[in-house]
């Protein structure tokens, strides 16, 4: 999924995939060194060389090729708006999301102020309309007998109604 703010990736992709995933999820900066081994005395050189402040990648794209069957990689902004990469395990929902759920009705009477729904609902079904059906939909607009004005600078507010 790549059209929206949080970016998840599966592995076993194409190379070129596996590229595009690997620059997708970004750059950090971290201290770079190299610290020497001496065989003779088998120890660490105590001087650290070639100290830089560099970037380095935040997932490689062999790690989103390596992925695991239920394993993924994702990028996402944080409270604070800041880009999160990380590595996680999914799995399939288990089987009790799929049954059939339970219908919750609510009561609404004592939000409408003593207006009766039904009543308004039937006025508006026995107005005359070229589809009776869509004004049964949650957002409805019959602008067919609509005739804007487009031959000024005014906004398209202005509009006369045929019958």
């Amino acid at each position: 999924m790549a059209n929206s703010t949080t970016k998840i990736a599966f592995g076993n992709n194409t190379p070129e995939d596996n590229d595009f995933w690997s620059r997708e999820f970004g750059d950090h900066r971290e201290w770079k060194f190299v610290n020497d081994y001496k065989t003779d005395k088998g120890e660490y050189d105590p001087n650290y060389k070639s100290i830089k402040w560099d970037w380095k990648e935040n997932i490689k794209s062999g790690e989103v090729q390596a992925l695991a069957f239920k394993n993924i990689v994702y990028k996402t902004k944080d409270l604070k708006g800041k880009m999160v990469v990380g590595k996680a395990k999914v799995d399939f929902l288990e089987s009790k999301y799929k049954e059939k759920q339970k219908i919750k009705f609510y009561n609404f009477a004592k939000f409408t102020n003593g207006i009766n729904i039904n009543e308004t609902t039937a006025k508006k079904n026995s107005s005359s309309s070229d589809d009776a059906s869509l004004e049964n939909e949650p957002i409805f607009d019959n602008s067919y007998h609509s005739h804007y004005k487009f031959d000024d600078e005014e906004p398209i507010i202005h509009y006369k109604k045929t019958e």
